[in-house]
């Protein structure tokens, strides 16, 4: 029995070819977007950049929840984890989309870095798949 399999590309797109019901865990933590700085302020070089003055850090900012989130729940198991990681700019649009798509909120964990480089808090959304027992899920083709 294969343990694992690890996959390199755009994410998205695997996604799309990974079968329905199929993995156990997702633990992600997709691009996403940041507020916008006048200046870098006191990063030491870090964000320095222009795109990072405009509210980006990554490359693929314009990534929204409704691109991953219903693949995320076709390609989990009935009653599995999704552990999502953002930041507050983010944060409404993530809870939205995953209840929209019958993600089951469980609680969120918030790790306070204790810098303000990149953000103070960072959030950790908990989310399971629900069972057949809790509803009759509607999965994509």
């Amino acid at each position: 029995m294969k343990m694992y399999d690890i996959k390199q590309g755009d994410c998205l797109e695997i996604l799309k070819k990974l079968p329905n019901d199929s993995v156990d865990l997702v633990v992600t933590d997709p691009p996403y977007r940041t507020t916008a700085r006048g200046n870098a302020g006191n990063s030491g070089g870090m964000l320095q950049k222009e795109i990072n003055k405009k509210g980006k850090v990554f490359s693929y900012n314009e990534i929204t929840p409704d691109k991953y989130i219903p693949e995320l729940f076709r390609i989990l198991k009935d009653g599995s984890h999704c552990y999502i990681m953002t930041n507050h700019v983010n944060l409404q649009n993530i809870l939205n989309t995953a209840t929209q798509n019958d993600f089951h909120f469980i609680k969120s964990l918030i790790w306070n870095k204790g810098n303000k480089i990149m953000g103070q808090y960072y959030i950790c959304l908990l989310y399971t798949s629900p069972t057949p027992r809790d509803t009759e899920r509607s999965r994509m083709p």
